[in-house]
């Protein structure tokens, strides 16, 4: 009984590996400014877009993480923005950028959870984003590559604190919308693959009223063996110094 209490009240963990699957989906609409043109007052994704025409533009992440076993974690996540100029014919060269968070960032507990869904949308204004870039190009007079890119930031960490997605992360969902051009098309990229992580787990007592219990249940069952060696003890046959004699010489001499 003290054994089964002690192993029902306390929760060895350790350290494990835990495979978690990313899937993910963007979609975003463009709000036409009024125009004689267009009938519609947005057009879908995929399409080129004149960018006079662009008022705003309404993306919609959705992302989903599924573990193949339950564990405890927090998660994180917000959108963000960057804005960046580079030379034009080496992109890595930045000559302005700036960056900004859309979202305030969301935080969440999960315990004994095997995953969770992040729907998150976010609408920007063209218009302001296209203008600044435009004044600052026109005021330095540069010709350069200009993009705004929007990414949804997610965070996980398991219980411990350990990391298991960081929101710098390579596989992070963002879309591309090019600046100061007269036709733009966006590039966007979804997640969709398989990662393995070692998630810390350590130990803990999970219910208190059995370890309670099987503490008593020790204390009982140490009281009844030390009254059964004393029982022994005392109902058993005494050797006599003739008996051990004996025996020794039997022994001895087979």
């Amino acid at each position: 009984m003290s054994l089964v209490f002690l192993v029902s009240s306390i929760s060895v963990k350790a350290r494990r590996n835990v495979l978690y699957n990313q899937a993910s989906n963007l979609d975003y609409k463009v709000y036409l400014k009024p125009n004689d043109y267009y009938k519609e007052p947005y057009l879908g994704k995929n399409m080129q877009y004149i960018a006079n025409l662009i008022d705003n533009i309404d993306i919609s992440f959705n992302y989903n993480f599924s573990a193949n076993q339950n564990i405890n974690y927090t998660y994180m996540y917000y959108v963000k923005s960057d804005v960046s100029v580079t030379d034009t014919d080496d992109k890595s060269k930045v000559i302005y950028s700036k960056s900004d968070r859309l979202t305030e960032p969301v935080t969440i507990n999960k315990e004994n959870s095997n995953g969770f869904t992040i729907s998150q949308n976010a609408k920007i204004n063209y218009s302001e984003y296209n203008d600044l870039v435009k004044s600052f190009k026109s005021s330095y007079g540069i010709s350069a590559n200009s993009n705004l890119v929007l990414s949804l930031c997610i965070e996980i960490r398991d219980e411990k604190g350990n990391l298991i997605r960081s929101t710098d992360s390579a596989d992070t969902m963002k879309i591309t919308i090019p600046l100061t051009e007269q036709m733009i098309k966006m590039d966007y990229k979804e997640v969709n693959n398989s990662n393995n992580v070692s998630i810390y787990k350590d130990f803990s007592i999970s219910n208190q009223i059995t370890l309670a219990l099987s503490i008593i249940s020790i204390i009982i069952s140490l009281g009844f063996l030390v009254r059964l060696i004393m029982f022994i003890n005392k109902t058993s046959p005494k050797k006599t110094l003739y008996d051990l004699t004996l025996a020794k010489i039997l022994r001895e001499y087979d």
